[in-house]
């Protein structure tokens, strides 16, 4: 949760100082609280004017992050009633019929416009990431034969710097955020085979070039690991220039507007800062900057410790009665015939005070509960606390469509917790293979 604002502070000699407050606060788990962070950038009164820009440029953002979660959140769900419908019909029709193949394709669909809700979930910032240390040259480097296949005629410039301090952060996000910028370049060159140059060096960047209202942070002056993408293209005029990280906003025929909008959420959640230099003719230049470990102590973004990721748990065998609990109507309805499709007998709930009630007033009223974790009310791990009051050991299966980086510690404390996102497909509910 992040939230910005102009104050006043009182100087000792009585004085009155404008500053740009920018508040961020990185939530906790049931061992560790919540942890604040607060960055104060003073405001020269002659420069009032470009205050309110940075203002108004930082809350921009952030409205569009809480707008683009919401979204990412609500279509996940649709999702899951376009893709679980899908596999239903898919079970009435054999494989020759005329029907199975676009049933096959709606399925496919639905789970292409979820990568789309997972560059929006990133872009807002509520992607929660691994924290590993990551050598950015590495990094790129081993994307180098992925990158050269994308870029068809042009061509692409390593300039890695050996032995850079590393950061701190999740490979696959950054490896994404690399993916996004390079292909953004490619699609500048347009039809004219041009370069892109990939550099990567130490930075010490001074307060000034860390203040950057398209991430919405001022960061510490000190050492950054920088990555630069360089494109010979046709650059952007400037009207466009502050509007390249917007999702949405694009000028390219086949563009979303996701890639670089997903970019620089990745880059905020990771505690850093991402610049463009362009201009019309002259190419473009997009640089990030992250800080390197050891120069500070970077807010965790994980919910738990180290250690790999455990996966889901699938459906016990002996598990043939399951309570789905989820608040929105078509999901329960999905997942119920989803289920009961192979088998199991189905209980639902509208929500997590309904689903305690039956559990408390017929304990053994489920093998297992399908439980979803945003919910109006009791949200989904307040009812997984109240169902272990209840029963330490019954199997519950978390589902989200944010990702399970955020319920990570559970994952690791509870062995009879699995998680599955959303939306799913009636093979990866069941926990079965594909040519099951």
């Amino acid at each position: 949760e992040a939230r910005s604002g102009v104050c006043q502070l009182l100087h000792r000699d009585g004085s009155r100082i404008p500053v740009l407050l920018h508040h961020e606060q990185v939530l906790g788990d049931q061992d560790r609280p919540a942890e604040t962070y607060v960055f104060a950038t003073p405001l020269r009164a002659e420069a009032g004017a470009g205050a309110r820009l940075q203002l108004l440029q930082t809350q921009k953002l952030e409205s569009l992050a809480v707008l683009a979660g919401g979204i990412a959140h609500d279509f996940n769900n649709l999702l899951l009633g376009v893709v679980g419908n899908a596999d239903l019909m898919l079970l009435e029709l054999p494989e020759d019929h005329p029907a199975h193949e676009p049933a096959e394709q709606i399925a496919q669909a639905g789970l292409r416009a979820a990568d789309l809700c997972r560059q929006l979930l990133a872009f807002s910032g509520k992607a929660r990431l691994l924290n590993e240390t990551v050598d950015l040259s590495d990094l790129v480097q081993s994307l180098a034969p992925l990158l050269h296949m994308s870029l068809g005629g042009s061509r692409l410039r390593l300039d890695l710097a050996p032995g850079l301090p590393p950061v701190t952060g999740d490979p696959e996000q950054l490896r994404q955020v690399v993916v996004n910028l390079v292909t953004n370049a490619a699609e500048a060159l347009s039809d004219d085979p041009g370069a892109i140059t990939i550099t990567t060096r130490t930075h010490d960047a001074n307060r000034d070039l860390l203040t950057n209202p398209a991430t919405g942070a001022a960061l510490p002056p000190g050492t950054y690991v920088a990555l630069e993408v360089h494109d010979t293209g046709v650059g952007i005029v400037p009207e466009h220039l502050e509007r390249v990280f917007e999702p949405f906003f694009t000028t390219k025929f086949l563009g979303r507007g996701l890639g670089l909008a997903a970019a620089q959420g990745i880059i905020r959640a990771h505690h850093g800062t991402v610049r463009v230099a362009s201009a019309p003719g002259a190419g473009t230049t997009f640089t990030v900057l992250l800080p390197a470990v050891g120069v500070r102590e970077l807010p965790r973004t994980d919910s738990g410790p180290a250690g790999p990721m455990p996966s889901a748990v699938p459906l016990p065998a002996a598990a043939r009665r399951v309570l789905v609990v989820d608040d929105e109507q078509h999901v329960r309805r999905v997942a119920s015939q989803l289920l009961a499709a192979d088998g199991y007998a189905v209980d639902v709930a509208e929500d997590g005070e309904a689903a305690l009630e039956r559990l408390e007033s017929d304990p053994h009223c489920c093998d297992l509960v399908l439980l979803d974790m945003t919910m109006t009310g009791l949200d989904g791990l307040e009812v997984l606390a109240a169902i272990r009051r209840l029963q330490p050991d019954l199997p519950v299966l978390l589902s989200s469509g944010y990702g399970r980086e955020r319920v990570r510690h559970v994952l690791q404390e509870d062995p009879a917790c699995g998680f599955i996102q959303k939306p799913y497909r009636r093979r990866e509910l069941l926990g079965r293979r594909a040519d099951d």
